[in-house]
């Protein structure tokens, strides 16, 4: 079949599953009769995307779309005519694995959001600003996805626009990606594939005079070639189009304080994979500045200028040149520290920067991704000179101002404010890890800072996004994965455990039971896969292939671990109250067995010599197990006995007697008032965990205590973030999870909890001990609620209180 015939074949028949009727076999999405047995297809869902219009590209050269980390991004142009003035402009638009699009030589949009291929999201982008009647060109960049496959899925590349603009009088202009779309390799952008680690964004090595000045808008000339049809809507592997639940990244221009200025070596290395760490390495020799960037900014040979954007976040960084003369290159680099000299963030191990290259003149260039970012130090390197001055955009998620804090303590507003600077640096398209190192969404950090977020901003889409994303990571078999989305799952059985109950702990604050359906069938797959791994002494043993992450504490993950088999009945009983609400039976059975089996054999943990819970006993009977992974070994160093994580997730989960529980409490708090050390080393991700039910018991002082080791040092320096763990860390990479404190704030010290779903009732009881003044505001699905308390007395309003 021609390349002419298969593509008008595709779009007479809808391409797959959308055109099985065409083809005769019966309703789409049923086989027909006559086939053996009872095989049915899923309806597929293009989320509004007509399958039988123009669908996806790519670049001409078969080899191109066969590698697609061994080149440039690829160029495709568009030039259109309406007859007519537009008067509306709507159009999808979507593309493996980043699209910029342009509308006449203006930027209109970037994405997707990162998703699951076979769940591919889109964007709704309004072109209307940017047409006129008569000519108008549509340009874009589309790039290759960077990141090892277990942080990413890899896909070939492709591009899908899809539209109808409306013209006065009536008439309307179909806008669909074809083969009459042109293509071309965009060489002034050199991609340098040999730094491809960590998903943080492609560098970018742009050389102003490669680029045809008026490529957005000119047009093609030499080059050019018609774009490859790949296929319409339903293309593997972009089996499945949604609609991008989430909103836009706001930019906004930045103006940095100038920190440092001085001179390097003027030299032009042309190894690009060794710039930063020459960089680092070089003598460098300058003074220290404090002033705004505002002004142009003289630059000669080896001349280096360091800028601040005052907290780690999402940076779009650029530059604008102008009076250059001779043949200069201007380096970025970009890292989260300043000790006194200039440098480059090597994340891990991996160098990172962006250059710009130009003979002269003037030129203004912007990247096309966000870096996650503190500090940008610009050095000019070759012959010539130049003047400039940065141009940064911050990218910052449109978080609305629906929560606020008032404290009469300074400590606690503290934690409270810096929270929300690291809620907003580590929020993109989804809820990751950290901005500059990965730009992950890894399990436990959307959990933790998912609820931070709710009750520091009201914020729920996010939440939801982030909860559905690692529902689609769960396997047939019900093994997680630990990053979202990937190619490879690495499952973290105890962070999938945390997914769980924030499924729950959503449904609570937005009343949303179409998330608990949509990860019902999910959710079980992974309990089963858990209760496949108890044992005939009914306690569980996670897989080899898995890692035991476990906040990263000090404990002895060998069977059986107590810490990990607490979170498991943890996320059992929450998973009961899931199929509570859903009216599921067979996810409350499983839920049952699982519960019913572990916590009995949980009390046998209990040690009255230590009067606490043991975090690991041996096995009565002998175990056939493959290897653990490296990280799921025992740390280097004395394991204590009973510690801090083990004790409170019994006391939570109900372990043991009351007696023992008791026990256990006095134990924990004990724990809590030593000094930092293995027996109570505690994530900033795990404050809300593990001290909110100390809280609950009336134990104010230990929990106080702790927050002040975990937290006292950033306070105390300034800091405007948290980095990932305490004490201060060199590098603040401004961690999501640090956040979690927030919601121990308003849970464990407020005692602000909803006690329905989406805030139809509530209650408020402030933890004993805690006796600072408060106002707490929060927008709810059900209403605004209010809770303060002046000069001791507690003032509650909203309909979740009957008032």
């Amino acid at each position: 079949m021609s390349d002419i015939s298969r593509k008008s074949f595709f779009r007479r028949s809808g391409a797959g599953l959308a055109g099985l009727g065409a083809l005769g076999l019966g309703r789409a999405g049923t086989v027909d009769a006559a086939v053996p047995g009872d095989f049915t297809l899923p309806e597929p869902d293009y989320g509004g995307v007509d399958p039988c219009r123009g669908g996806w590209i790519a670049h001409t050269d078969w080899h191109i779309d066969s590698f697609p980390l061994l080149d440039n991004p690829v160029a495709f142009r568009k030039e259109i005519t309406l007859e007519g003035r537009p008067t509306t402009g709507k159009v999808i638009v979507t593309a493996a694995d980043v699209y910029v699009l342009y509308c006449n030589g203006a930027f209109a949009s970037s994405g997707p959001a990162r998703s699951w291929p076979r769940e591919k999201y889109y964007d709704e982008v309004d072109l209307l600003p940017f047409l006129k009647p008569g000519r108008n060109s549509l340009a874009v960049l589309l790039f290759p996805c960077t990141g090892v496959n277990f942080l990413n899925p890899f896909t070939r590349m492709g591009l899908l626009v899809q539209g109808d603009i409306a013209l006065d009088g009536g008439g309307k202009f179909l806008l669909d990606t074809d083969d009459t779309w042109l293509c071309r390799m965009a060489d002034w952008v050199r991609f340098h594939h040999s730094l491809i680690s960590l998903p943080t964004g492609f560098q970018e090595h742009f050389d102003s005079d490669r680029e045809a000045p008026d490529w957005r808008t000119a047009p093609p000339s030499e080059g050019w070639t018609e774009a490859l049809y790949l296929g319409s809507a339903g293309l593997p592997p972009w089996t499945g189009l949604r609609r991008k639940p989430i909103p836009d990244l706001l930019e906004n221009a930045l103006v940095p304080a100038l920190v440092w200025s001085g001179h390097g070596s003027p030299e032009r290395r042309e190894d690009t994979a060794s710039l930063a760490a020459s960089f680092n390495a070089e003598k460098l020799t300058g003074k220290i500045e404090s002033r705004p960037a505002t002004d142009w900014i003289e630059a000669t040979p080896g001349s280096v200028f360091t800028f601040d954007v005052g907290r780690t976040r999402l940076v779009r960084p650029g530059l604008e040149v102008r009076q250059g003369s001779g043949p200069l290159r201007l380096e970025l680099y970009y890292d989260i520290r300043f000790e006194g000299r200039p440098s480059g963030f090597d994340g891990f191990g991996g160098s990172f920067l962006d250059t710009l290259s130009l003979s002269g003149g003037g030129c203004v260039w912007q990247a096309h991704r966000g870096r996650g970012l503190r500090y940008v130090s610009v050095k000019v390197t070759g012959a010539g000179s130049c003047e400039f001055r940065p141009r940064l955009l911050a990218l910052d998620y449109p978080f609305a101002e629906r929560a606020s804090l008032e404290v009469k303590d300074s400590f606690i507003q503290a934690l409270w404010d810096t929270s929300l600077n690291n809620i907003r640096s580590s929020t993109d398209d989804a809820y990751v890890d950290t901005c500059s190192r990965e730009n992950l969404l890894w399990t436990m950090d959307a959990a933790a800072t998912a609820k931070a977020a709710f009750y520091s901003f009201a914020e729920l889409r996010m939440w939801r996004n982030c909860l559905s994303l690692i529902a689609l990571g769960v396997d047939s078999q019900g093994n997680p994965a630990a990053v979202v989305p990937t190619d490879c799952p690495s499952p973290l059985m105890d962070q999938s455990m945390h997914w769980v109950v924030s499924c729950w702990e959503y449904y609570l604050a937005g009343g949303d039971i179409s998330l608990l359906r949509e990860v019902e069938a999910p959710l079980a797959r992974f309990l089963g896969l858990c209760e496949h791994g108890l044992t005939a002494e009914d306690l569980y043993v996670p897989p080899g292939y898995s890692w035991h992450y476990v906040d990263w504490a000090v404990l002895d993950k060998r069977p059986y671990s107590l810490p990990v088999n607490a979170l498991l009945l943890r996320a059992a009983q929450y998973a009961g109250r899931i199929a509570q609400a859903l009216g599921s039976e067979p996810l409350a059975a499983l839920a049952g067995r699982i519960g019913a089996r572990l916590r009995p054999a949980l009390g046998r943990f209990f040690s009255p010599e230590e009067r606490a819970f043991l975090s690991r006993i041996e096995p009565r009977q002998p175990l056939r197990l493959p290897p653990s992974k490296p990280n799921s070994v025992n740390p280097k160093g004395p394991i204590p006995r009973a510690n801090l994580h083990g004790n409170v997730l019994c006391i939570v989960t109900g372990c043991g007697t009351e007696a023992q529980r008791a026990q256990a409490l006095e134990h924990a708090c004990a724990l809590l008032a030593l000094p930092s050390g293995p027996e109570n080393r505690l994530g900033l991700g795990y404050c809300d965990i593990l001290l909110s039910p100390l809280l609950a018991a009336g134990r104010y002082a230990p929990v106080r205590n702790k927050l002040d080791q975990l937290y006292g040092d950033f306070v105390r320096s300034g800091q405007p973030t948290w980095g990932e763990r305490a004490p201060v860390e060199a590098e603040n990479t401004a961690h999501g999870w640090g956040a979690a404190v927030n919601s121990l704030i308003v849970e464990g010290l407020i005692g602000l909890k909803p006690q329905a779903p989406g805030w139809t009732k509530a209650s408020c009881e402030p933890a004993a001990g805690f006796g600072a003044d408060f106002a707490y505001r929060l927008e709810t699905p059900a209403g605004r609620i209010e809770v303060e308390r002046v000069k001791g007395k507690l003032v509650t309003r909203g309909k979740a209180f009957g008032s």
